[in-house]
């Protein structure tokens, strides 16, 4: 079966606004590091946003909390986006 497959990489779909703290300097509880992402995690382009586009592929360098993903995945679905795929390429681990 053949399917037509179109990849877009946008690489500022979302942002972070002035406000917000680093995750790894200041925000260190999960608690903190949610309320951060939550407070100031926006969708910078949501004009790409639409209704022809199937997944969307949110990748992210390090996952403490998943505070970024968890939160950019519930705006981009309030946003309109049928599907997103997370992927991070590490993890921290506690001990």
């Amino acid at each position: 079966i053949e399917r037509d497959c179109t990849i877009h990489i946008v690489t500022d779909l979302l942002e972070y606004s002035k406000n917000a703290v680093s995750n790894h300097k200041t925000a260190k509880t999960k608690d903190a590091r949610f309320t951060n992402v939550k407070n100031n995690l926006i969708i910078k382009r949501k004009n790409l946003i639409t209704d022809d586009i199937d997944k969307i592929i949110v990748i992210d360098d390090v996952v403490t909390t998943g505070a970024s993903l968890i939160i950019a995945t519930e705006k981009l679905k309030q946003a309109g986006a049928k599907e997103i795929i997370r992927f991070a390429f590490a993890q921290t681990v506690s001990l």
